[in-house]
């Protein structure tokens, strides 16, 4: 089942676009590969200093959280926030109160009251 994903890509530019896949990860892929036609992207304008920080992320720092049977890997906790915030609309005081812990249980513990499988990989 295809669904539609926001993508920011990063290697020297930082693009934005909706893009058809069904996974998330499948949907960077199609980004990365060029599957995805540039039009349809918008570069964004990032600072020097966010360019850095994205390059110099650690591969081996990458964590993980299986939700609903999807995976959905990550370096920090703030990736992590936003895409679920931009997949499945969360917002609102709870929301923020999660995103301020910084917490992966608590965010896990959020998900399942919301009626989502989610467990730390």
């Amino acid at each position: 089942m295809m669904k539609t994903f926001t993508v920011t890509y990063t290697e020297t530019k930082v693009y934005e676009g909706i893009v058809e896949a069904e996974t998330l990860e499948q949907a960077a892929d199609r980004v990365r590969d060029g599957y995805v036609e540039e039009e349809v992207l918008v570069e964004k304008d990032i600072t020097i200093d966010e360019l850095k920080l994205e390059q110099t992320e650690e591969p081996d720092n990458v964590r993980s959280l299986v939700i609903n049977y999807g995976e959905l890997s990550f370096t920090n906790f703030e990736h992590a926030v936003n895409v679920l915030s931009e997949e499945y609309g969360f917002e609102g005081e709870a929301w923020e109160m999660v995103v301020a812990s910084g917490d992966l249980e608590i965010l896990c513990e959020f998900l399942s009251e919301d009626g989502i499988s989610a467990e730390i990989e």
